[in-house]
């Protein structure tokens, strides 16, 4: 690894309400694995509804000019790609408060080899 970077983001829903807090990043061309995780969750038990938190990647663009989209059906919360330099995404919560972590690790270098025995 030659690097590493992190950003913490907070999110509030109130009950029948959804907060979300999205994000977006800048940044000139890595190799790079970046990932979201949900870090805290404090549920609000009065309100009596189902809470929920959900932290995921939406985009992400390449060096060339291309921007990869993530299918909104699915909730993807680690990728890896070559001369990254930008990605968004969310973190949505309802009923509880929230905070979630990103985290770009840099590479020199990562080719599938690297990890097979």
């Amino acid at each position: 690894m030659q690097g590493q970077w992190s950003s913490q983001l907070v999110a509030y829903g109130t009950p029948g309400r959804v907060g979300l807090q999205s994000f977006h990043f800048d940044f000139p061309a890595e190799l790079a694995l970046v990932q979201i995780s949900l870090s805290t969750r404090a549920d609000n038990s009065e309100s009596g509804m189902c809470s929920f938190a959900t932290a995921c990647f939406t985009e992400y663009t390449t060096a060339e000019g291309v921007t990869h989209y993530f299918s909104a059906d699915d909730c993807v919360s680690t990728f890896v790609a070559t001369n990254l330099t930008s990605f968004s995404g969310y973190l949505a919560v309802g009923g509880c408060w929230a905070e979630a972590v990103i985290s770009v690790f840099i590479w020199p270098s990562i080719h599938s080899s690297d990890f097979l025995p």
